[in-house]
């Protein structure tokens, strides 16, 4: 049990934001809700988030400080995708003001991906517009909490990974007892 566990840890850290941003896509393009600029930002994360864990996964053979180096980096995105939920979750509710959103994506100079990829990156809704509920909760606070369990998610492997000398959580074991 032990070596499955070894071995699905990185696939589900690189699958749980792929996932969510599956859901962020559907929510968009099947109910009609339209993203705000904070929402794109948080795919960019997301989308962060599953290609550090993807470099993770194929990079498990190298060495130890370069898995740290992306272990780091996963952490590091992972925070970000929470920063900007809580972000947009305050705004929701009124607590910050709508006009600390900006009309353009922070990397949008440097990185269109609302050019590039449109059909994920582009915003077209409103900052501080929590419209919409599931189960009589916010969008935005589904989000929020999502994003929260996927850090914890990192957090704790990462911890684990790193006191099993930085390579047990993402490495397979070797089949021979």
């Amino acid at each position: 049990m032990k070596r499955l566990s070894l071995l699905c840890t990185p696939w589900l850290v690189a699958i749980v934001p792929a996932l969510m941003l599956l859901v962020a896509l559907a929510t968009q393009h099947f109910l009609g809700w339209e993203p705000c600029t904070i929402c794109v930002e948080i795919r960019a994360g997301l989308a962060a988030c599953t290609l550090a864990s993807l470099l993770l996964i194929l990079t498990s053979t190298f060495n130890r400080y370069i898995m740290i180096g992306f272990r780091l980096m996963l952490m590091a995105c992972s925070l970000g995708v929470v920063f900007l939920s809580a972000k947009v979750w305050l705004l929701e509710r009124h607590i910050i003001e709508a006009t600390s959103c900006s009309p353009f994506p922070f990397y949008a100079q440097h990185i269109p991906l609302n050019e590039w990829l449109p059909y994920v990156f582009a915003s077209a809704g409103l900052c501080g517009e929590g419209d919409f509920a599931i189960l009589g909760v916010s969008f935005t606070a589904w989000t929020l909490l999502a994003v929260v369990a996927y850090f914890i998610l990192v957090w704790v492997l990462t911890g684990r990974a790193c006191l099993n000398d930085g390579q047990a959580a993402c490495q397979p074991t070797s089949s021979a007892h």
